[in-house]
């Protein structure tokens, strides 16, 4: 888990953390559920950020306290390992402007949806029109 941002005026990126994010107790459910063939396939379709800076926990099904939610820019598999799935997304210049931004979520619905993982910046970023925010999330399955 790696999150980067982007200065739109001079075009310069800065890692700002990067550390272990939270695989939920609802992901693992769904997991079980496509295992044992009692649900179709449900995807990671949405990164949501907010400005709750409580600890991750696996029983945690939202976002603290979510403030924008966009589709995810890339996912696929690859990475150091064929198991990792890895997904970015990119908040832009008219995206959560105003926010103090310390937490980040992987989801599978553009609303509600099943949480499936959840990660907790180790510093806080203020979000304004000059500052683009990477999400970038590798997760490893096995």
């Amino acid at each position: 888990m790696e999150i980067f941002t982007r200065n739109l005026k001079t075009g310069k990126t800065r890692k700002i953390c990067e550390g272990h994010n939270v695989i939920t107790d609802s992901a693992d459910y769904l997991i079980a559920q496509w295992i044992a063939g009692m649900s179709r396939t449900t995807e990671i379709t949405h990164c949501a950020i907010g400005t709750g800076s409580t600890a991750e926990s696996a029983s945690q099904t939202a976002l603290v306290t979510e403030v924008y939610r966009t589709g995810i820019g890339s996912l696929h598999t690859g990475g150091a390992s064929s198991r990792d799935v890895i997904s970015e997304t990119s908040f832009g210049s008219l995206e959560a402007n105003g926010s103090t931004i310390y937490e980040a979520g992987l989801f599978t619905a553009a609303s509600g949806g099943t949480m499936i993982s959840r990660f907790k910046f180790a510093s806080s970023v203020t979000k304004t029109v000059n500052i683009e925010l990477i999400v970038k999330w590798t997760i490893t399955c096995g």
